[in-house]
């Protein structure tokens, strides 16, 4: 008598026992940065990981008068920090800007308003 025998393999690139993958590395610059303005003034600004990149999120400053501030925030980022820098426009015309540089754990930068009242600075601010 004769006996056929078949044998079926199953290969597949796809591993069920696998380890899991790595986390997704830290975003850099991510955190909380609050200062003060050359004009005595707080300034905060937060920084946030929006789909794998830093971007400014939140910013919250009061101008050198009694006159009010600038305040934004946004989850979706207002602007994505890009070569550890970042420039965003904060009033109606493309001369108002607020800008900054990421260096370790302090942002450096300036703001320029002068829609309502007119106010220019420096402003320094630490990681909390």
């Amino acid at each position: 008598m004769l006996s056929l025998s078949f044998f079926f393999v199953n290969c597949s690139d796809d591993d069920d026992n696998s380890n899991p993958t790595d986390p997704p590395a830290e975003v850099e610059g991510v955190g909380i940065y609050v200062g003060t303005t050359s004009n005595g003034k707080e300034i905060t600004l937060e920084i946030s990981d929006v789909n794998g990149e830093a971007w400014l999120t939140r910013y919250d400053f009061e101008f050198s008068d009694l006159k009010g501030g600038a305040e934004r925030s946004s989850t979706q980022g207002i602007v994505q920090i890009v070569d550890n820098s970042f420039l965003t426009q904060i009033g109606s015309t493309a001369s108002e800007v607020l800008s900054g540089t990421l260096n370790n754990s302090t942002i450096t930068g300036s703001y320029n308003i002068n829609t309502i009242v007119s106010d220019t600075g420096t402003y320094t601010a630490t990681k909390q």
